[in-house]
């Protein structure tokens, strides 16, 4: 592989990638036709992609393998200059954490359909990594633990149709527009706790196969998590909702917790099912919570739930009647079965019986 300023030589399998302004992006595009082998042979290392961080390239990358252990804490801290030229919001907002250490990627990073062995970590626990140029990731297989936390989206997020074999963290991240994970497996413990979306945020038919942590969220725009499947235990609580909030059809197949979350505006559960504990407890709903079609195996807990605004729950209002209505059906079923024998019983008693 050459160095930052080319793409290497160009092989059968290999996309053209036109004009593009090499001392900008490292660029890097393979076409579906590449065998594994060839993959191999064309892998883009960790360390080549943070030498082009440090450079204050971007990084775009399509149908790669990327190798090895990729560190975002060694990006470069911003200088005054650097900081300066950032939106006055974003700079208000940095004063008010407390914080000088501002580490800044300054282009857009793009790794798409691609597969990285490694892991890619932020670990700062005082500072923030900035990223300015949008932040695509759709379609990638993600095999190394995933620590993201800490980071400041400037641009959009999109990671729908990836798939996290590991964990993946998103801790205390500020998404400035919308973010996208439509699609998304988290195939281990997923963490947003105290992140904050300011734009719209989509986790539409998004599997959450581990743990899921998302505690102390913000939601200033949309949350969309129609379709979404959690297979394990997941929690909402503490989180605030200040838009519509759509968990219709959503799948929860273990405990989730919604306790101390303020839903703002209408509170979507339509069709949702729900197969162990669902707690609301202390929570707000200032908008339309509506269960109408939602399907409960255990009675949901709203215990001190303060409902603002109108509540619709299955069967004119009773919560628990997708709950106890299998029972009611055994139990109709085993009275029904009962009168049977005890007539047949009467029958096999009675004196015509025995004459007959």
């Amino acid at each position: 592989m050459s160095g930052l300023s080319g793409v290497g030589p160009v092989l059968s399998c290999e996309l053209s990638v036109g004009r593009e302004s090499q001392n900008v992006v490292y660029v890097r595009h393979l076409g579906a036709d590449c065998s594994a082998l060839e993959r191999e042979q064309q892998a883009v290392a960790s360390q080549d992609l943070l030498r082009a961080l440090k450079d204050g390239q971007g990084v775009d990358l399509q149908g790669v393998l990327v190798t090895g252990d990729l560190s975002l804490d060694a990006v470069p801290v911003a200088s005054d200059e650097q900081m300066r030229k950032l939106p006055v919001a974003v700079r208000d907002w940095i004063a008010r954490q407390g914080t000088q250490d501002i580490r800044l990627v300054r282009g857009g990073i793009a790794i798409r359909d691609s597969t990285v062995r490694g892991s890619i970590t932020h670990r700062s626990k005082q500072g923030y990594l900035l990223i300015e140029g949008p932040v695509t990731m759709a379609g990638t297989r993600f095999e190394g633990f995933q620590d993201w936390s800490r980071v400041i989206f400037l641009g959009p997020v999109d990671w729908s149709g990836a798939e996290f074999a590991r964990e993946g963290f998103f801790v205390q991240d500020r998404f400035w527009h919308d973010a996208t994970f439509d699609r998304t497996t988290f195939s281990g413990r997923s963490r947003f706790h105290r992140a904050h979306f300011q734009e719209a945020v989509s986790f539409r038919e998004a599997t959450f196969n581990g743990l899921a942590e998302l505690l102390e969220v913000t939601f200033q725009g949309p949350a969309r998590f129609a379709g979404a499947r959690f297979t394990q235990g997941s929690g909402f609580s503490g989180s605030h909702f200040h838009s519509v909030a759509d968990f219709s059809r959503s799948l929860f197949e273990r405990e989730v917790y919604f306790m101390f979350t303020v839903f703002e505006q209408p509170a979507l559960f339509r069709g949702a099912g729900f197969r162990s504990v669902n707690s609301y407890a202390d929570a707000e709903f200032n908008g339309t919570g509506d269960f109408s079609t939602a399907v409960f195996e255990q009675a949901p807990e709203f215990m001190r739930t303060k409902f603002k605004g109108e509540r619709l729950l299955p069967s004119s209002g009773s919560a628990s009647w997708p709950v106890y209505l299998p029972v009611y059906l055994v139990a109709a079923v085993a009275v029904i079965f009962t009168l049977l024998i005890l007539k047949q019983t009467y029958r096999s008693r009675s004196p015509s019986s025995r004459n007959g």
